[in-house]
This record gives structure tokens, sequence and C-alpha cells, in this order.
């Protein structure tokens, strides 16, 4: 009798432990979803609450024939009006706000990595979308750079895919690690000092690095109220710029299928890689193409 009881006294306990256990950690992914959704909402400065502004920053890396230094700004009164312009080196990219997108007009038919990274370091948390195959990993307490900060990992199946960490304090993003377009490699971008413009926190100094490249760093220099209204932007030509159509609520992609690229015999010797991106707008469930 006595060893009957011992063993459902073992039992309960074993139990409550994994209760226990099971609503710590439950507690702990609730929490990094909330940080995601509090930086979120500070730094969103086109989301709920925002105010016309305009946001003008520096940009500064290197390409093989040196230093590449450009500009950033955009003026911004609502969703489907707003004109944005970035130049870097010869590159110039210029978009208009309208219902349903942009129109975009730049200088060459495609853009180049760097421009892609700047518009990561400006676009921030507030783009981080989880794939319904990705969950937030649980909260905790990571020094980086020698600071504590509050960290979680997004990750797909058993391996971590990005990382971000913010101000346990001001809840601003100061660290975000994502595998790079390689894949085997992991892309580092740091955030500091901040700007304020109503509800709205933003950080002045980003910088992005990525194994055997060069950094890029944005500095933003003005962050304040927009002068005038709407009229004061400029008109979008549509004979001379292409629609890009942007959808909100766009659930992220999953990959589902892959073709591995058959690459010519006589470039296999040469050296080279890189990321090709490809822009298409799906209004409605695409079957598989034939292969």
């Amino acid at each position: 009798m006595r060893r009957a009881a011992r063993i459902a006294l073992i039992g309960l306990a074993a139990s409550l432990f994994f209760e226990c256990t099971a609503a710590h950690g439950d507690d702990k992914a609730a929490e990094a979803v909330a940080l995601l959704d509090r930086a979120r909402t500070l730094e969103d400065l086109r989301g709920e609450g925002a105010l016309p502004l305009v946001l003008r920053a520096r940009i500064r890396t290197e390409n093989d024939s040196g230093p590449l230094e450009g500009t950033y700004s955009l003026t911004w009164f609502a969703a489907n009006r707003w004109h944005e312009e970035l130049r870097l080196g010869s590159f110039k990219r210029v978009r208009d706000g309208v219902d349903g997108g942009y129109r975009q007009v730049r200088s060459l038919d495609f853009q180049p990595q760097s421009v892609f990274d700047v518009d990561r370091l400006l676009g921030g948390v507030p783009r981080v979308k989880l794939t319904p195959k990705e969950t937030a990993g649980n909260a905790h307490t990571r020094k980086v750079n020698g600071v504590e900060m509050s960290c979680i990992e997004i990750r797909a199946k058993d391996s971590a895919e990005r990382g971000f960490c913010f101000d346990p304090a001001g809840g601003l993003l100061l660290h975000m690690e994502v595998r790079s377009y390689r894949g085997d490699e992991i892309e580092v971008s740091d955030f500091g000092g901040v700007a304020t413009l109503g509800t709205k926190k933003f950080p002045t100094q980003m910088k992005l690095e990525r194994p055997r490249e060069k950094p890029v760093n944005v500095d933003v220099e003005e962050l304040g109220a927009a002068p005038g209204d709407t009229s004061s932007l400029p008109a979008a030509d549509p004979a001379r710029s292409d629609f890009w159509g942007t959808c909100n609520d766009a659930v992220p992609a999953v990959l589902t299928h892959h073709v591995a690229p058959i690459y010519p015999h006589d470039m296999n010797g040469i050296p080279e890689n890189g990321k090709a991106t490809v822009y298409t707008c799906a209004s409605k469930p695409m079957a598989r193409p034939p292969i």
C-alpha cells in the first residue's frame, strides 16, 4: 500500500513538473512574439499612428573601385501618397506611392545587392513576417557587443534562420542575424541611436555586414514632420515609370519545390556567385509549372 502511494506521489510530482515546464515555455514563446510586436509598433514609420514625415539618410559602402556613397530621402503622407529617392554611386531609384503600390524609375534594369541591403536596414523589424513553417523561439537574455539584450530566434524545423535582439528597456531592435542568400553564412545587422517622431522611434545608425563583402552603413540625418501637404509631392509619369504592386497582408512565400540550376560547362571554373531576385504578383494560387 505504501509502495503504491509512493509511486502515485512520484507520478503526481512528475506531472506537475512537466506542466510547469510547458507553461514556462509557453510564457517565453509569448514573450518572444511580444518583443517582435512591440518593436514593429515603435519602428513602423508608415504603420498605425504614423504622422506625415520626412526622412533623410546617408549611405556608405564600397565596391571593387573603392568607397561608394549615396543618399536616401522619403517624404510620406499616406500609404498611396509618398515620394522616395535613393542614390548610390551612379545608381538612382525613384518611387512614388499610388493606389495599390508605387510607380518606379531606376537607372538600371537590375538592383545592386547593396541597394537591397539598404532597403533591409531601413525596413528593419516591421518587415519581419513569419512563414507558416516558422515559429518564434523562446525569449532569452544574451550579451551582444558587450551589451545585454532581449533576444529571440525565428526557427524553421530544427534550425535557426533569423535572430533578433532588442533593447530590454526601450524595445527597439539593436541586433539582427539572418542566414544570407549564400545559404551557409550569416549576415549581421546592428542598430544604434534613436530619433523620435510622435509615438514612433527609429534607429539613426545602421550597419549590415556579410562575410567576404564590404559592410553597408546607413546614417539617418533627419526625421521630422513633412512640410505642406500632398500637393508638394511630384507626380509620377505613367509613361516613364513601371507600376509595382504591394500587398501588406501577403503570406510569406514557402519553398515547396526546388530544381538545381544547370550551369554552362565553361562557367564551372569561375568563382562567381550572387543572388537572382524574381518579382511576381499572384492574385490566386498558382499551379506548379511543368519541368
